[in-house]
């Protein structure tokens, strides 16, 4: 992020694990369609000999370490590496998709399908970093376009090279304004929802539109100081004249929204990510931003998808020696069939 202001303007700081790291990604795909996979994490020994992937290594992951040196300050890095082979490109789902808490845990949705057409077959391999903002019922391009987000979120310049100090500076304003109104948003329909959510299970009746048009304005009515949930349900007595929304809370029925309000929303890009893919045939379509023969190549910030999903993918094709030489065999035996026929006759 680029400026003080928006420092101030986010709701929660990352209240996260250590220090920053950066985690590489092996990934080679086999002709058999195993795959190899190595994941190393590179930082500080106090992350690094903690808990430094979101993954459960106990689940057949060979580990090991080292250390190596940055070559550009000569400082010592610590290195954590996980090595395991699965019998299919789907099976790193178990491992890798943790499914549960996106705010702590990365979440690596891995896809794969294949096309046969008799001399080839058609491979499209995936991996989604599913977004880390555990609230998705908004577009974060609704608010931020994608220049946006990789300025603030990405350290990606680009997109004021060509500005003046004003512009840069509107759109720092500006740009912030529109990112607070996403995250306030976001909050709030997620409470409406937790709020509709405990009135089915109490047979109350629910929030209509004009009660949640509202909420959203009350929400909208918080400043810097961000969002008092305790106090939301008396507001809500005030101004909608519903008890039930202060009851929910009372009961702790909001408490994880409220721990997620106060503690666990991360905004901020900490760690770095490499990614290389291997494919065993012709490389013919890829978004990675380094390709050399079948080798692909990716380098990208946490900022990257932490308010929307990122996938990187890779399309390949193999060649499948045993038709053709079915082919040939056919061909041959006809060709031979015909030219027997013709000198019988």
């Amino acid at each position: 992020m680029k400026s003080k202001a928006l420092y101030l303007l986010i709701l929660l700081l990352l209240g996260a694990c250590g220090g920053s790291l950066e985690y590489r990604y092996y990934t080679k795909i086999n002709d058999d369609g195993s795959v190899d996979k190595k994941i190393v994490a590179v930082g500080d020994s106090t992350s690094i000999y903690g808990k430094p992937f979101s993954f459960d290594t106990s689940k057949g992951w060979k580990m090991s370490y080292g250390i190596e040196v940055d070559k550009e300050d000569g400082d010592t890095l610590h290195l954590a590496i996980a090595e395991k082979t699965f019998l299919s490109a789907e099976n790193q789902n178990q491992d890798l998709y943790i499914n549960k808490d996106s705010t702590h845990f990365d979440n690596i949705l891995v896809d794969y399908n294949k096309s046969f057409r008799w001399f080839f077959t058609f491979h499209d391999y995936g991996e989604t970093f599913h977004q880390r903002f555990p609230y998705r019922h908004l577009d974060v391009n609704e608010f931020l376009n994608d220049q946006e987000l990789a300025y603030f979120f990405e350290n990606d310049t680009t997109v004021i090279n060509s500005m003046t100090k004003e512009e840069i500076n509107a759109l720092d304003t500006e740009g912030e304004e529109r990112y607070y109104k996403f995250i306030i948003t976001s909050c709030a329909v997620e409470y409406i929802r937790l709020l509709n959510q405990y009135a089915v299970g109490k047979g109350i009746e629910l929030l209509d539109r004009q009660d949640s048009v509202k909420v959203m304005q009350l929400f909208d009515s918080y400043g810097d100081d961000g969002i008092d949930v305790a106090n939301l349900g008396s507001e809500l007595q005030v101004y909608l004249d519903l008890s039930w929304p202060a009851v929910a809370y009372e009961q702790g029925y909001l408490n994880d929204f409220e721990s997620q309000i106060d503690n666990d929303l991360i905004l901020l890009d900490e760690h770095n990510y490499k990614v290389v893919v291997d494919v065993p045939g012709l490389l013919y379509s890829t978004n990675a931003e380094i390709v050399d023969e079948n080798i692909t190549k990716w380098q990208f910030n946490r900022g990257r998808f932490l308010y929307k999903d990122f996938r990187l993918f890779v399309k390949y094709r193999t060649t499948n020696y045993w038709a053709i030489i079915l082919t040939v065999l056919f061909v041959g035996t006809f060709v031979v069939y015909f030219y027997r026929q013709r000198n019988t006759n």
